[in-house]
């Protein structure tokens, strides 16, 4: 296991595995001693199951027996591999996102002090859009539900992640030389100009459903949506993209590891008051983020400034972060759109909306809003 969660598939001289057809056991051996997890033991066999909730990827747990006893050896692994949907298959293959999770694991990981589950092979099948990430399981851990929204202690532990994620590569020049990288959220100028028409189009689909001020909102913000996506200040930083409960694992292992946070998908160049304002916008109830907002915001300057970050004050940091609450709109609405529908996704995405508007009044963000 790498403990700062990065890939060993990047770093050996061993030839690549790729992606498999199918996961059998040699595979798993492979991949394992590859990884200098296990040495002459092999994978005798596998249970599989589904996992999760996500819309744009397959995830898997592996439970692993086997030939001998091997101390220390993981007894189950995550595996995650591209959605079988068609429609959510092509959005993560136009927007690059497989990509960019690979390679996030691949270069990224190693530089940050975040929490994550250890990888232990990434690989992708760029034409066909097939990957696959073998990752560290983590149970047991304890859930938090999206539509019920965070605590206060939920969202302090995301924020002290936050930091940990933002302050090591703060204001990098190296990391606007990653070109998978520097189109945050796959937002190249290109893809940006779509966002309008994404958002008009959520207006539409969700006119029954939708809270009035979620569409009132949206429809007033989306003809500059895609200044905002484009007209961010610097410093930048790698940014997750997608901070928020569904992506988080807590109490991991009984308590031993507070916090891990995964689906890197969306990782990005850009400010890190992004995920700051989305995480505390859309996964926490609305009186609570009231309630919390200011002390939270304060400790996560505070995580900023212990672990290096110069020059970014707290009246720059209050102010990115009434801007950034915009971004949930930008992100959310146009992704109700590109992915498969469930019937829980929507009550997700209507959730989150909601409280990122409550959140937008709250902080007069509109006044900031590029002109």
């Amino acid at each position: 296991m790498e403990p700062d969660g990065s890939c060993t598939s990047e770093r050996h001289a061993d030839p690549p595995l790729g992606v498999p057809e199918v996961i059998e056991p040699s595979w798993l051996t492979s991949v394992l001693r590859q990884s200098r997890v296990i040495d002459k033991a092999r994978v005798r066999s596998t249970v599989g199951e589904s996992i999760g909730t996500g819309q744009v990827a397959e995830n898997r747990r592996y439970r692993l027996d086997y030939d001998v006893d091997v101390p220390g050896a993981p007894r189950s692994l995550i595996l995650k591999e591209a959605s079988e949907d068609p429609t959510s298959r092509s959005t993560a293959m136009l927007m690059g996102l497989y990509r960019r999770e690979v390679l996030f694991y691949r270069l990224l990981a190693p530089r940050l002090r975040i929490r994550i589950p250890a990888c232990y092979h990434a690989a992708i099948d760029e034409p066909s859009g097939r990957f696959i990430l073998v990752l560290e399981d983590l149970p047991p851990t304890a859930h938090v539900d999206q539509l019920t929204g965070f605590s206060a202690d939920h969202a302090m532990l995301a924020l002290e992640q936050a930091a940990a994620l933002h302050a090591p590569l703060w204001g990098s020049k190296w990391l606007g030389t990653l070109s998978w990288l520097a189109g945050q959220q796959g937002r190249t100028a290109d893809n940006v100009m779509i966002l309008p028409k994404l958002m008009t189009e959520f207006v539409k689909r969700y006119a029954d459903t939708a809270p009035p001020r979620v569409l009132e909102l949206c429809e007033r913000v989306a003809p500059g949506a895609a200044a905002f996506a484009l007209r961010q200040p610097k410093p930048w930083t790698a940014q997750h993209g997608d901070f928020r409960p569904d992506n988080m694992l807590f109490g991991a292992r009984n308590g031993e590891v507070p916090l891990a946070v995964v689906d890197w998908q969306t990782v990005g160049l850009g400010p890190g008051m992004v995920d700051v304002a989305f995480v505390l916008g859309t996964s926490l109830d609305i009186d609570a983020r009231r309630a919390h907002e200011v002390d939270l915001v304060r400790g996560y300057h505070q995580a900023l400034c212990a672990g290096g970050v110069e020059g970014y004050d707290w009246d720059r940091c209050w102010r990115d972060y009434r801007r950034y609450a915009y971004y949930a709109l930008t992100f959310l609405a146009p992704s109700a759109v590109l992915v498969k529908r469930t019937e829980r996704g929507d009550r997700m995405f209507l959730t989150a909306l909601d409280r990122a508007v409550a959140q937008i009044a709250d902080l007069s963000a509109e006044e900031l809003l590029p002109s």
